[in-house]
């Protein structure tokens, strides 16, 4: 699966919250977040988990 990462940048952005929060927020490990922002694809649960910490439907990330 793979997270649009403008989208993913975009919703940071207006939720003016950093990549490590999402980390704390998700579980996730840094680099899988910043993997991730880079549009490297995840599993589906990691972008799940992504969409959760921000609060958003994963419909909204993804591509």
């Amino acid at each position: 699966m793979r997270v649009d990462r403008i989208k993913f940048n975009t919703e940071l952005l207006r939720r003016d919250m950093t990549q490590k929060q999402v980390c704390e927020l998700s579980g996730l490990s840094r680099p899988t977040v910043n993997a991730v922002a880079n549009g490297r694809s995840c599993s589906k649960t990691t972008a799940e988990k992504i969409a959760a910490a921000l609060q958003i439907d994963l419909s909204e990330i993804t591509e």
